[in-house]
C-alpha cells in the first residue's frame, strides 16, 4: 500500500517543535518533506539529526508560499509511489498520535480531504459560528476546525490543485471551496490535541488580513499624493487649453510615474523586473485612463457637471479596482 508523504512546516524553532519531529522522524517509515519558512539556511540542519533518516529532505521557502512548494516538490518527486500528503503545522502542536490517526484515516477513506479536528470551543462566539456556517454552505461538509494545521490531502487532489491558475495559497480557504467544486468528501476526523481558543478561524483569518491592509493603507496614502499632484497638474492644463484629453493625458504621465516608482518600491516592495511592470503599469493606466475619460465625457457631456468633479468622481469609482490590478498583475509577485 502506498503511503502518505508527510509534509513539514517549521516556523519556529523552540524545543517542542524540534521534538515533534525527530519523534516523527524516528516513528514513521515514511518520506519526510521539511519546509524550513525561517530563512536560516545554514542553521536549518541543526533542527533535527537528518544522517541517519535518507527519508527526509529539508527545504526552504518563504511562508506564504510553503504550502505550494511543497505540493510541487511532492508533485515532482512522490506523486507515483505515495498515495498522498499530510501536512503539519508544527506551530499548532500536533503530537505522532495525531498523525498516526490521519494516515489510519487516509488508508481507510481513500479519494478524501481529511482534516484533525481538535475539538474546538467556541460554540458561543457568534463571529466564528458565522463564519463556520458558510464555510459548511460552501464546501457541504460539515466540519468545525477548518483552521486546523493537521490535513491529508490525496494525490489526485494535490495534481487538480497545482493546475489551478490561481497560485495564492492562502491555500486553504480556496482549496475547501475547490473541492466542493470537485465533489470531493471533506471529513473532519477527531485527534488527541486540543484547542481552547474560541475564535482561531476568525483569529487567523483577521492576521492573514492584516498584512493586506498594510499594504492597502500604503496604497491609499500613495493615491491621495498621487491625485494631489495629477489634480494640480489637470486643472492648471485644464484652465489654458479646455481640453479634457490633453489635460488628462499630460496629468496622468506625471503622476503615473510617481506612483509607478513609489508603488515598485514602497508600497508592493516588488523585487521584479522593472521595464517589465513598467509595460504593465503602463498598459494598466492606458486602460484605466480611457475608461476614466470615457466616465467624465458622459458626466460632463450628459449630465452638465463640472469636469474636475466629474474627473474626482470618476477616479473614486476606480480605485478599488486600480489597487487590486496592480496588487494581481503589475506587481504580482511582490
Amino acid at each position: 500500500m502506498n503511503r502518505p508523504v508527510l509534509l513539514f512546516l517549521i516556523n519556529k524553532s523552540d524545543d517542542k517543535s524540534k521534538s515533534i519531529l525527530q519523534s516523527a522522524i524516528d516513528t514513521f517509515e515514511t518520506k519526510i518533506i521539511i519546509l524550513d519558512t525561517r530563512g536560516e539556511r545554514d542553521e536549518t540542519s541543526s533542527v533535527i539529526e537528518l544522517e541517519k533518516h535518507t527519508n527526509a529532505v529539508i527545504l526552504h521557502a518563504t511562508n506564504s508560499k510553503a504550502p505550494l512548494t511543497g505540493l510541487e516538490y511532492y508533485e515532482k518527486i512522490f506523486k507515483s509511489s505515495s498515495s498522498g500528503v499530510i501536512l503539519i503545522d508544527l506551530d499548532q502542536d500536533f503530537s505522532v498520535g495525531d498523525i498516526q490517526i490521519i494516515i489510519d484515516a487516509m488508508d481507510n477513506i481513500p479519494d478524501t480531504l481529511i482534516i484533525g479536528g481538535r475539538g474546538l470551543n467556541h460554540h458561543n462566539n457568534r463571529s466564528s459560528i458565522f463564519i463556520l456556517s458558510q464555510l459548511s454552505r460552501l464546501t457541504g461538509a460539515r466540519v468545525e476546525d477548518f483552521n486546523s494545521g493537521l490535513r491529508g490531502l490525496p494525490g489526485y487532489f494535490i495534481s487538480e490543485i497545482l493546475n489551478q491558475k490561481s497560485k495564492n495559497i492562502n491555500i486553504w480557504l480556496e482549496m475547501y471551496i475547490y473541492a466542493a467544486k470537485m465533489n470531493t468528501q471533506i471529513i473532519e476526523v477527531p485527534i488527541h490535541s486540543r484547542n481552547n481558543s474560541k475564535s482561531p478561524f476568525l483569529v487567523n483569518f483577521l492576521l492573514n488580513s492584516s498584512k493586506l491592509l498594510y499594504i492597502f493603507l500604503r496604497f491609499s496614502f500613495l493615491s491621495i499624493m498621487t491625485a494631489g499632484i495629477d489634480y494640480a497638474i489637470f486643472s492648471i492644463l485644464f484652465l489654458f487649453s479646455n481640453s479634457i484629453l490633453l489635460s488628462i493625458i499630460i496629468a496622468r504621465i506625471a503622476a503615473g510615474s510617481f506612483q509607478f516608482f513609489m508603488g515598485k518600491k514602497w508600497v508592493f516592495k516588488s523585487r521584479n523586473k522593472l521595464f517589465i511592470e513598467l509595460i504593465k503599469y503602463v498598459l494598466l493606466v492606458g486602460i484605466l485612463m480611457l475608461v476614466s475619460y470615457t466616465f467624465i465625457e458622459i458626466m460632463v457631456t450628459n449630465f452638465g457637471l463640472n469636469a474636475i468633479i466629474s474627473k474626482m468622481i470618476a477616479e473614486l469609482s476606480l480605485f478599488i479596482i486600480s489597487f487590486m490590478l496592480q496588487k494581481k498583475f503589475v506587481f504580482s509577485r511582490s
